[in-house]
């Protein structure tokens, strides 16, 4: 096991919520992946992809969008949804159908959050109005 492998293993076992990495060394070349195919909730990742589809596509932030919970995935175009029984928000689901504004805020909406919000414990949001 080398050291990056040992690193990320280190990391995992003192987290209490499952985790998976896939980091790929550009110097080395070494590939070490962490429970790297397992499904897992996209989470605060998905906020980033949103923006960048956004401003790819012209988006006008001032309008509402609508909230669904069906998705194409990307690698093979099979249908995706998240289970609420996973999330523990529940205000999306409340939501489906309907045509949301959706904000960009910077701060933090929970103080559970704080662990994943980065140095100084302020992140960018997406928050929904």
């Amino acid at each position: 096991m080398s050291s990056l492998e040992q690193a990320l293993a280190l990391i995992a076992a003192s987290n209490a919520q499952s985790i998976s990495v896939a980091v790929h060394d550009l110097h080395s070349g070494e590939r070490v992946e962490l429970r790297a195919r397992e499904s897992m909730h996209a989470a605060s990742t998905m906020k980033l992809a949103v923006l960048l589809a956004a401003y790819r596509l012209r988006v006008e932030l001032d309008r509402p969008v609508r909230v669904e919970n069906c998705f194409t995935g990307i690698a093979d175009g099979s249908p995706f949804a998240v289970d609420p029984k996973e999330d523990d928000d529940a205000w999306p689901y409340m939501q489906l159908g309907r045509e949301v504004l959706v904000v960009i805020t910077r701060g933090l909406e929970k103080k559970d959050e704080a662990a994943d919000a980065g140095p100084g414990g302020v992140a960018d949001r997406l928050a929904v109005a």
